[in-house]
């Protein structure tokens, strides 16, 4: 494979990872399941996984109603399998508070958690998406 080819579906990949922390943050559901492959699995910690678009979004309809987050994304790194698969390992802090932004900023706390993001992605008919995601918590704040 071409090194421009494989910086391609490297910044592809990594981008869907953006896409979905900012989207989660905004609660732009669509946008969110728009990541996934329609039969993509999102397994998440204590949890039965999510399978496919239907179950991912009936999740992210009800998660985050009266909160504020921000998902700040790091660390990620794509390896490319071939043309049409890859994976990557991520990290991120994730910061939340209950209420509004609106008003203006809520206080400011440690992090909630620190994530571990593991994903394998696809590309169907030219377009690159999330078949499958892990979350991992490797930290969580005490009483959350």
């Amino acid at each position: 494979m071409e090194s421009l080819s494989r910086m391609q579906i490297e910044h592809e990949c990594a981008r869907l990872i953006r896409v979905y922390c900012n989207s989660i943050d905004a609660h732009n559901v669509e946008r969110v399941v728009r990541v996934f492959a329609e039969d993509g699995v999102w397994q998440r910690p204590g949890n039965p996984p999510l399978r496919g678009h239907a179950e991912i979004r009936a999740f992210v309809e009800r998660h985050g109603i009266g909160a504020v987050s921000a998902h700040y994304v790091t660390n990620i790194v794509v390896d490319v399998d071939n043309d049409d698969h890859a994976s990557s390992n991520a990290y991120a802090l994730v910061f939340r508070g209950s209420g509004t932004a609106a008003a203006g900023p809520l206080p400011l706390s440690l992090p909630r958690l620190v994530v571990h993001y593991q994903h394998k992605f696809v590309r169907e008919k030219g377009q690159w998406y999330i078949k499958y995601k892990e979350t991992r918590w490797l930290f969580r704040r005490d009483g959350d």
